[in-house]
């Protein structure tokens, strides 16, 4: 029991750190990357506004509520962290129950998480694929 929580700190440190590197200089609270589907500017009130449509019969999207925790700058750029380091776990969780060892299966996961296809999307400004 404790080998798999000392793999999984382990790997979240490690991912942490590497994710730093990848996004380094990206994470700002009043800067946005380009991309095509994505607004690079936001009103200060955003989330007025989002509350007003909402109560006015609006409908409210429960992915936009992470923008309560940093703003929507700083999830711009974090959801794709997040959605990597997911997709990483998913990975290690499928290899486990195959019965492959924890090296085995964290490096694969990091190996899927930090493949060019995964890094290269969020340039292209596929946020749907991220978030969904």
């Amino acid at each position: 029991m404790k080998s798999r929580w000392f793999w999984f700190g382990g790997f979240t440190a490690a991912f942490s750190v590497a994710i730093a590197y990848v996004f380094w200089g990206t994470w700002s609270a009043d800067v946005a990357f380009i991309q095509p589907d994505c607004a690079i500017t936001y009103p200060a009130d955003l989330y007025a506004r989002m509350w007003s449509e909402f109560c006015a019969g609006g409908s409210l999207v429960p992915w936009d509520l992470r923008g309560l925790l940093g703003g929507p700058y700083v999830w711009q750029e974090l959801q794709y962290a997040l959605a990597m380091y997911l997709a990483a776990l998913g990975v290690v969780y499928y290899l486990r129950g195959r019965g492959l060892p924890f090296l085995a299966c964290y490096g694969a996961g990091a190996a899927y998480a930090f493949m060019g296809y995964n890094l290269t999307l969020y340039s292209a400004g596929h946020l749907g694929w991220f978030a969904l």
